[in-house]
């Protein structure tokens, strides 16, 4: 029994401490922040006081002591840039965190990882404290900015490798005794005795022997009043209160009431400096310290130099003195610049309001970019829906705003995802198409440069071949489709002057008949319509099939007044001669005539009204295969403004022709995106565009058109708006350019468009809930271009 082994037991096991573990909390200002709230910060501050028996407790058969813990508000500057801390024990971080949310809702707020860089052994320290008694507070209005206005200003003075830091340290207490604290006070007024806090200085040692000699005179010259029967003490006013009044200049503590009822924190201020000269560092804290006389009220803050340096995590910071601060007065510390100081000091602040991405558009296929909101970042789409996805798009911005190679990221994700792409590029060397080319599969690839004899395309609408067995109707509808293209193609070819009615319905008419023939090129209407032996051997193949003759017998007749015939005498009429058709009667074709020879003026334009159609490339299969077609006009080749009006309105009407085709196919075809940039400079294809814009998301067409500002959309602004169409604000945009959709981008003001970041863009996307509207960082180039 007595040789038994004692077993040991480890105290861990039975009791334990737990320490405060600090998080630190690093607050990013915004341009539009207000101070007006943060007293609901230093509110919550004071409501995490836990007397003793709440930090002792058990916990499993074990006994659990907590420390006690504190909360700290750092200032941390330098000369190129200001950063603000809350140092919190982690127990407090989601209730911090939530009202940091709530006081500054626009500031961005980060958790990071380690305490921030320590100043160096050669730190000068200062401790700030109340120069009178707890009781009475220092200035506290929400209106004003201080006492932050005047602590920054020392950025000013400041040089490179200088840095100070104010440290306020709150230490949550009891509230128990603190009326008493005030009713002694009050006291002190009603006695007349000084307010200062009993310090062993010569100051404070001056001023009570003042007013003690004072006194005593006062009171000695009442006496000898009172013998020789003068005055009563109630009707003079006696040396020592006008003595009182200037030395303690109290006349009274009216604006320090309000803290016998207000919960009160334990407040110590530090202030560090650092400098590699040793006059600034003393100049740079004590202008810091300077600062704080802009609270000067009933009672003022006092500063001493402290040879002891501060450890943050510390629960109070040794040989620094301690004031019970109301809320009010914490809340009148906890200051963060707004947008005056951050620009004109050049803080590091959230220049741009940040809006949350709508969780619908932060997943998809096309990317916007990522948005920054309160720290995170958040990838952007646009909305895939169909319908939506298939929505026109409409880019502005400056030249170099990232225009280009947003297009270039939106084909990569297009191709990505399956769908088809045209370029229209007609922009300098044509480095969009080139850009896109180098991202494109080779098999997936179409180019055509039409400055190059093989790849110019015969002018015509070959994308409507008539099957073999339709019927009249068809026919009719087919060829009508290609007419009406025809039309306002021949319209555009002279700006601004469009063919009378009478014209048009000739010209109409020749369409209907050449294209129900089979016929698909543009030459071989004009043909028709001056070449009467070209037009008298359509009607002949036409009279082939009677019931189509017999439903095109108005347009036979329209064209036949086009004949000019050969005079018959008559002598000659009486000998039987008959009158021959021998030409046009081109006075009534003029017009269309005039058009005709602007085509055959420039070279290429010619020999693309000449060829055949044949060798076109088929833009049906082209966009139900999902290929890249890239239509490349380098600017240097087609100096014409008129001739790339003319050409980019033909093509756009070729392109609306294949999806109409495609869209009676299927109700929902691959989707083909279709990229213009500088639409502008086609003003004629503004006429087509009108009535085309709200149908091609029908026929899964995207029309995506990038500009330099939204005045160059005017003639079609309306029908864009009542498509449904997104819009891309980017770099360069200008005032009027925003204003343009203001009432649309919620609380965004101009200054955020103007302040951007490079390649970034503020969005207004139209999806399935509406209109969101947000700020993105564009993607990054892609690889390859």
């Amino acid at each position: 029994m007595l040789n038994r082994k004692i077993k040991s037991m480890k105290l861990s096991h039975y009791f334990e401490v737990k320490k405060p573990n600090y998080q630190y909390i690093k607050i990013i200002p915004h341009k539009s922040i207000r101070n007006y709230s943060s007293v609901n910060i230093a509110k919550s501050i004071a409501n995490t006081y836990k007397s003793i028996n709440k930090r002792v407790y058990r916990e499993n058969k074990k006994l659990i002591f907590e420390m006690d813990f504190k909360i700290s508000y750092l200032i941390d500057i330098t000369n190129t840039d200001t950063s603000f801390y809350l140092v919190v024990p982690k127990f407090f971080l989601n209730i911090a965190l939530e009202k940091i949310h709530e006081v500054w809702t626009k500031a961005t707020i980060e958790v990071i990882g380690s305490s921030i860089q320590p100043f160096s052994k050669d730190v000068e320290c200062y401790s700030l404290s109340y120069k009178k008694h707890d009781a009475l507070s220092l200035n506290v209005d929400k209106k004003l900015n201080e006492p932050l206005n005047s602590i920054l200003s020392v950025i000013e003075i400041m040089k490179e490798n200088d840095r100070v830091m104010i440290a306020y340290n709150f230490i949550p207490r009891s509230q128990f005794g603190w009326i008493e604290t005030f009713d002694e006070l009050e006291e002190k007024v009603r006695k007349k005795e000084s307010l200062d806090k009993p310090v062993l200085n010569f100051e404070y040692i001056l001023k009570n022997a003042t007013l003690n000699v004072i006194k005593a005179v006062d009171l000695f010259v009442e006496v000898i009043n009172d013998f020789f029967g003068g005055l009563t003490v109630e009707t003079k006013s006696n040396m020592y209160d006008s003595m009182f009044r200037l030395l303690e200049n109290q006349n009274d503590i009216s604006n320090s009431r309000y803290k016998k009822t207000s919960q009160v924190i334990n407040t110590q201020i530090a202030i560090l400096s650092e400098s590699v000269d040793n006059i600034r560092k003393s100049n740079n804290a004590l202008s810091l310290c300077q600062a704080f006389r802009t609270l000067d009220c009933n009672n003022e803050l006092k500063y001493e130099k402290v040879k002891n340096s501060i450890n943050i995590e510390d629960y109070s910071f040794k040989k620094y003195k301690s004031s019970a601060m109301s809320t009010a007065e914490v809340g009148q510390l906890m200051q963060i610049p707004g947008r005056m100081l951050l620009t004109t000091l050049g803080i590091k602040h959230v220049k741009t309001e940040e809006v949350k991405v709508p969780e619908k558009l932060q997943t998809g296929t096309h990317r916007l970019g990522t948005s920054k909101y309160k720290g995170n970042i958040t990838p952007a789409y646009f909305g895939k829906e169909y319908n939506i996805a298939s929505l026109p798009l409409v880019l502005f911005g400056m030249m170099g705003g990232g225009k280009s190679t947003f297009l270039a990221n939106f084909a990569k994700d297009s191709i990505d995802n399956g769908e088809g792409v045209i370029v229209i590029d007609f922009i300098k060397k044509c480095e969009l198409s080139d850009d896109i080319k180098a991202i494109t599969p080779s098999e997936k690839l179409i180019e055509i440069d039409l400055s190059k004899m093989e790849d110019l395309q015969g002018l015509g609408y070959d994308e409507l071949k008539i099957p073999e067995n339709a019927n009249i109707l068809e026919i009719e509808e087919m060829a009508n489709l290609q007419t009406t293209q025809l039309q306002a193609f021949i319209n555009s070819i002279v700006i601004g002057d469009p063919l009378s009615s009478r014209m048009e319905t000739i010209l109409g008419a020749a369409g209907d008949i050449t294209f129900s023939l089979g016929y698909t090129a543009i030459k071989d209407v004009i043909k028709c319509l001056t070449c009467h032996k070209t037009r008298m051997r359509y009607i002949e193949e036409l009279k082939q099939n009677k019931e189509l003759y017999e439903s095109l017998d108005e347009e036979v007749e329209t064209l036949m007044e086009l004949n000019e015939w050969s005079k018959v005498s008559a002598k000659d009429a009486k000998e039987g001669v008959i009158p021959e058709i021998i030409g046009t009667r081109e006075n009534k074709i003029e017009h269309i005539l005039d058009r005709t020879r602007v085509l055959r003026r420039d070279t290429k334009l010619k020999y693309m009204y000449r060829k055949d159609t044949k060798d076109n490339i088929d833009l049906v299969k082209a966009m139900d295969d999902g290929k890249v077609v890239l239509f490349k006009m380098p600017q240097a080749k087609f100096p014409s403004k008129r001739i790339k009006n003319i050409i980019v309105t033909y093509l756009m009407s070729k392109i609306w022709l294949a999806l109409e085709q495609r869209g009676a196919k299927t109700d929902k075809p691959r989707r083909c995106n279709i990229i213009v940039d500088e639409i502008h400079q086609a003003p004629t294809v503004f006429d087509d565009l009108r009535d085309i814009i709200t149908q091609t998301r029908k026929f899964g067409g995207k029309l995506i058109f990038a500009l330099h500002h939204t005045s160059q959309l005017e003639q079609i602004e309306d029908t864009l708006e009542s498509a449904g169409t997104s819009y891309m604000l980017l770099n360069g945009c200008l005032e009027d350019d925003f204003n343009h959709f203001k009432s649309k981008l919620g609380s965004f003001e101009y200054e955020d468009l103007r302040d951007m970041d490079q390649y970034c863009s503020m969005n207004l996307i139209k999806y399935s809930e509406g209109y969101a509207s947000f700020i993105t960082k564009l993607p990054s180039p892609v690889k390859g271009s």
